[in-house]
């Protein structure tokens, strides 16, 4: 093969093995996750920790008079969770109105551990008023707060605009879904590899940022 395209796992192996491959002439795209350390010609994605910002900005103008809220993130091995997870707790702690993390877990993108984490939350913090969530499995999430009989009065964020959050968004169980244009990045990663190995082009910035697009109800 002449180039590869891959999410990159936060693991002093993945690196290894990344460069090893450069050395041999082997092009490298990363996407998804920005990896420090790995040669790659372009890294395609999204500012995760702008991501992580904006989320806890509309997680303020949800709460006007603070509150309590947990989060449920994939995993720290993935550099865009962790750098979402980074944006918004650092943001959280400069909000007008008093806003405390009570916890935080990951469920590894899987919907039955984000539904057994929530009931965890609704059983440990009975006066939590919302949920962060930097992964998938928002629809376990809105089953378990259904279940606890706290769905209406959570406020909800997540990201990833796929069928299970449209769905959640037009029934009114999330309030904001953060958007990362996934058929765009994945038509554009294929792009770059054509034009760097097939017309010889060298990208002019090492990163292509994705925007990030803040939808409701509304915008779909």
């Amino acid at each position: 093969m002449s180039g590869i395209a891959f999410i990159p796992l936060n693991d002093e192996q993945v690196i290894l093995k990344a460069n090893q491959l450069a050395d041999k002439g082997i092009a490298i795209l990363t996407w998804n996750s920005k990896l420090e350390g790995i040669r790659d010609f372009r890294y395609i994605g999204q500012d995760h920790i702008k991501g992580g910002r904006i989320a806890a900005g509309l997680m303020e103008k949800l709460l006007p008079n603070g509150g309590n809220i947990c989060i449920i993130t994939s995993s720290r091995d993935l550099s865009c969770h962790q750098d979402r997870l980074d944006g918004f707790t650092e943001r959280i702690n400069h909000c007008s109105n008093p806003i405390h993390i009570l916890d935080i877990k990951e469920n590894q993108d899987q919907r039955d551990k984000a539904f057994r984490i929530t009931l965890e939350y609704c059983n440990s913090y009975p006066d939590f008023q919302g949920i962060y969530l930097t992964s998938s499995g928002c629809d376990g999430a809105v089953n378990a707060l259904a279940l606890a009989n706290r769905l209406n009065n959570t406020k909800l964020i997540c990201h990833d605009l796929v069928p299970e959050t449209v769905r959640l968004l037009k029934d009114g169980s999330l309030d904001f879904v953060l958007s990362q244009s996934a058929e765009s990045q994945g038509y554009q990663l294929v792009k770059e590899l054509f034009d760097y190995l097939m017309k010889r082009q060298t990208p002019t910035s090492p990163f292509f940022e994705i925007p990030v697009d803040i939808i409701t109800k509304e915008l779909l």
